[in-house]
């Protein structure tokens, strides 16, 4: 009868900590999250952020990466949103925003504990940027909880793919822009099926080129672009949720380095301006070299 008294002991669903519980914040256990969505969390939390997950059972952003797997092309467009405003698409906040409330993100979690001083310093002045006082909800000694702002989904997502360089400017006051690989991918989300017109400007490195943009394994359109910066048009009926764009150099990606350059990853053609609208009328690509 013990034995069968202490199997059922262990077979009870209740926690049965071995050592002095860690101090949770406050608003993972109070109900202020009761009816939250997925949570932000900023920095990494890794296993401490999986621990706090068992008090407020909610998905987070990290929770792949905790387990050591890479984390994939989504994951690391909604993770590294919030660190920056300048980025290829004309209004990378409000992407940022929109992908993460199609996701049902609600919240962020800025961790005070975790992370060097650097890194602290830097959050802070990241989420000051992006999330005001009015977005606060809850401040403890552990972290600080915010409430994502309103997403106007009246609009696309663009989503940073695989294969792209990290954001860069032309000059003072210039617009910012990515390099692509050989191939590379970007992602457009919409809240309601429709037609989507998608520009942006393009410019090649080293030589002139050829973009071949695909859908799903199907031909699309292919762009002449050349060492300028030139604006380009495509419209397409998407689905509603998350699309892929491949995006492909026919010209071979070069290294920086053959040219004098200190990088040495290759790199093809460069983004700028990206943004997506809904819109009427027939399929049609333009741009220079149509």
């Amino acid at each position: 009868m013990l034995l069968v008294a202490l199997v059922i002991f262990e077979l009870l669903p209740f926690r049965r900590p071995l050592w002095t519980l860690p101090e949770v914040p406050a608003f993972f256990v109070d109900g202020t999250l009761a009816d939250a969505g997925a949570l932000v969390e900023v920095p990494f939390s890794g296993n401490e952020g999986m621990y706090y997950q068992t008090w407020h059972e909610l998905p987070i952003l990290y929770g792949e990466h905790s387990r050591d797997v890479i984390p994939g092309r989504l994951l690391f467009h909604l993770r590294d949103g919030i660190t920056t405003d300048d980025d290829m698409m004309t209004d990378a906040r409000q992407n940022w925003y929109c992908a993460l409330d199609y996701y049902n993100f609600t919240h962020v979690v800025h961790y005070h504990h975790l992370g060097t001083d650097y890194d602290q310093e830097q959050y802070t002045k990241q989420i000051e940027a992006f999330l005001s006082t009015d977005d606060m909800v809850s401040s403890t000694a552990l972290a600080t909880l915010y409430r994502l702002p309103a997403a106007n989904r009246s609009k696309p997502c663009l989503i940073v793919g695989r294969n792209w360089g990290t954001p860069r400017a032309f000059g003072s006051d210039l617009p910012f822009y990515r390099w692509m690989e050989q191939q590379s991918t970007l992602g457009i989300v919409l809240r309601e099926p429709g037609r989507v017109r998608l520009s942006l400007h393009l410019h090649s490195f080293a030589v002139p080129r050829q973009l071949a943009i695909s859908l799903a394994g199907e031909p699309v359109t292919t762009w002449q672009v050349g060492f300028e910066p030139v604006p380009y048009e495509l419209e397409l009926d998407l689905p509603a949720g998350l699309t892929w764009l491949d995006l492909m150099s026919i010209e071979p990606a070069v290294s920086p380095t053959d040219y004098g350059y200190d990088e040495t990853e290759p790199v093809s053609i460069g983004a700028s301006q990206v943004q997506a609208e809904y819109v009427g009328g027939q399929t049609e690509a333009s741009g220079a070299g149509q």
